[in-house]
């Protein structure tokens, strides 16, 4: 898509091309000329993206911090993802369930806690 300079611009923002993302998109022709790989408009997030990936950062870390406070010999999966579901919910967020695979020849020295759990849960 070919944009005149007093074209609005692509990103929404509601500004003229030209002083939005004129230089930007120049830039980029540039390096593309140059053989370099470079990403599409679609990876350009808005502001208000921005702002939510930011806090879903923060949920991030305040569930990666609890989990490495409490994580234990014998904990289950299940354990951690009811940790992770509360601080996300907690923190406004919208949790997921946490999907855990083990394969056997990527594991060294499993616990025979967790091995048990794992029998338990493939005779289901």
């Amino acid at each position: 898509m070919i944009l005149g300079r007093n074209s609005q611009c692509w990103c929404g923002s509601g500004l003229k091309y030209k002083n939005c993302h004129e230089a930007f998109d120049e830039k980029i022709e540039e390096y593309k000329r140059h053989g370099y790989k470079v990403p599409g408009h679609n990876l350009i997030k808005t502001p208000e993206q921005i702002e939510k990936i930011k806090k879903s950062a923060v949920i991030n870390r305040a569930c990666l911090d609890h989990v490495a406070k409490n994580i234990r010999a014998g904990i289950s999966t299940q354990e951690i993802d009811d940790w992770v579901s509360k601080i996300t919910k907690d923190m406004g967020g919208i949790p997921a369930t946490l999907l855990v695979v083990f394969r056997r020849k990527q594991i060294d020295n499993v616990p025979a806690s967790l091995e048990r759990e794992m029998d338990r849960k493939r005779k289901k």
